[in-house]
This record gives structure tokens, sequence and C-alpha cells, in this order.
């Protein structure tokens, strides 16, 4: 749904645009002007949020005490894992990911080296966490669909944590994080009211971890194992709603399938052990009526392999059965 000219010239006006300039002019030239502000908060906006360039720290131009000191506080942490792990994640926010581990490895040369990776993996990964949440903490005001979408961004650039810094750096300022949020409400309204179709590919992290979804998900991978759970996430919320719907009508019929061969396949063998011919007729005759195709031949194809006279008997009494169809047409 297209936005009215009231609401286009709302928004210009408080991007520098002349109230009376605006008035005067034709809706189509509102249009263009809207069109032309928010392509550029956009751009601006995508500029913010996904620039790359790395400030990596050169440790040559660390004075060598700090990395003495550090080698120290290393040692000192060497019986108590905790310190250690807190040591570390301070190493990793002031050096280099390769370098901190060089020190640990010189720093702590007794420990087990398997010891010493998994440590260092805790350590580290725990340090991605407290990078991805203050980034988190900065975004909070930012609509729920933009924030999930950036949240999933910076969590696949985890390892880059020259990247994490430089955003952390730039979010603390006010005016920056300002920006960012108005743009991202620009741009969310933008997809609403102009690409309404695109809502869910734009917007497929959020779209795609709301708890609606993720209950519905939950649901399906309990009646089938056949889907992965990232497979049915990716599925428009309707197509996994139609899933579901099927899976459940197939499992209901599938259930009903078994217990009508139960009830016919005990039958028939109650009276085949009973030699009881006349109940064998009655139940093949009622077999043939009430069961579908598919759950007739499932009682054949078992029958016959569990007695080598049942085809030709059930045959002769189908036949029978046919005829007095005929008969009766």
């Amino acid at each position: 749904m297209a936005l009215s000219r009231d609401r286009m010239i709302e928004f210009l006006k408080r991007h520098n645009y002349d109230p009376n300039t605006l008035q005067s002019m034709e809706t189509k030239e509102i249009q263009e002007a809207y069109q032309e502000v928010t392509k550029k908060l956009l751009g601006s906006y995508f500029h913010l949020t996904n620039d790359n360039k790395s400030i990596k720290t050169n440790s040559i131009l660390l004075d060598m005490g700090e990395l003495t000191e550090f080698k120290q506080k290393l040692k000192d942490c060497a019986n108590d894992v905790i310190a250690l792990i807190e040591c570390l994640q301070e190493g990793y926010m002031k050096f280099d990911y390769s370098e901190v581990n060089d020190l640990l490895a010189i720093a702590l040369k007794d420990m087990p080296m398997h010891k010493m990776q998994k440590i260092s993996h805790i350590a580290y990964r725990s340090f991605q966490e407290i990078l991805l949440s203050q980034i988190a903490t900065a975004l909070k005001g930012l609509p729920k669909e933009e924030f999930k979408v950036l949240e999933e961004f910076y969590e696949k650039r985890r390892n880059d944590t020259q990247f994490l810094h430089q955003t952390i750096d730039k979010l603390k300022d006010p005016a920056t994080r300002q920006q960012i949020l108005t743009m991202a409400c620009v741009k969310l309204m933008v997809v609403k009211d102009f690409m309404p179709s695109n809502l869910y590919d734009v917007y497929r992290d959020y779209y795609n971890n709301v708890p609606q979804k993720l209950e519905l998900v939950a649901k399906v991978r309990a009646l089938t194992g056949l889907y992965s759970k990232e497979y049915l996430k990716e599925m428009p919320f309707e197509e996994l709603e139609a899933l579901y719907q099927d899976i459940l009508k197939h499992n209901e019929q599938e259930e009903q399938d078994r217990k009508m061969f139960l009830k016919y396949s005990q039958a028939i063998q109650e009276s085949v052990d009973n030699n009881d011919d006349e109940g064998f007729n009655e139940i093949c005759y009622k077999a043939v009526t009430h069961l579908t195709q598919k759950q007739l031949s499932m009682l054949v194809e078992y029958m016959n392999g569990q007695n080598p006279f049942f085809l030709s008997k059930f045959e002769s009494v189908a036949h029978e059965y046919k005829k007095k169809l005929h008969i009766k047409r």
C-alpha cells in the first residue's frame, strides 16, 4: 500500500523541505522527492551497518612492558582456570588473537596442549559473546525486525573481532546511534509500504525466528524426522503450515490403515484357524467392500505371506462378490 501524499509531505518536512514548497508540488514530484531522500538514507544506513574496514592492533606499537606484564599475568593464573579465562579475555581485547595464544603457549609451556587449546577456545568464545552483547545493547532501540537482521549479521561476523570492536566504537557515538535508528525505521516503513511482498525476504532472519514459526517447526519435527530445523525455518510460514497439515493428514491415514489392517488380518486368521469357511467368506466380502485399495493390498500381501492357500481362496470369494454385484445391476 503506497503512502498518502500527506504522510510523504510530513516525512519530507523532517528532512529540511520547505512546507510551502511541498504543498505547491504535484503528487508525482512529492513521490520522487520522497524516493530520493529514502534512497540516500538507506544508502547511508547500509554503509554504517556493513562497513567492514577493520582497525588491526599493531603490537609493535605497544610497550614491551605491556606484553611482559600480560605474560606474567598469564603465569600467575596458571592454577586458576576462571582467572586464566578472564585474563585471556582482557588480552583478546587488547592484542591480536594469535599473539595472545603465542604468549599463552610461552607463559604456560608446561600445560598440556589440549587443555590449553580448550581454555583458549572458551575464553575467545566468551570474549566474542561480550562484544556481541555490547552491540545488541546499543541496538535495542531498533524495530524488532531490523534488530534481528542486524543481530544475525553481526553473529555471522563473530570471528572478525576487530570489525566488532569498530562497530562498538561507532555505536558509542549518540549521533551515529540515532542515525542508525532513524534510518532503520525508514527502511522498515519503505519495505512495508512499497514492497510488502518482499517483507519476508528482507526480514527473513526475523520472521524465521518468531515464536509462532519456531513452535510450528517443532511440531513438524515431532511428527517426522525428514526435515532439518534450518530447512523448515527457511520455509515461508504459509507453506510450513500447509506441510504440517499434510503430515497430520498423512499420519492420521497411516493410523487408520494400521487399525483396519489389524482388524481384518486378525479376523481372517481366526476364521482360518477355526476352519470357518462361512466366517472367512463374510470377512473377505467386508474387506472388498469397506477397505481402500491401499488397505486391501496391504491385507492381501500380508495374509498371502502367512498362508499359501489364502490368495486362491480370497480370489474365489472376490470373484463371487463381483458376480453378485453384476447380477444386482
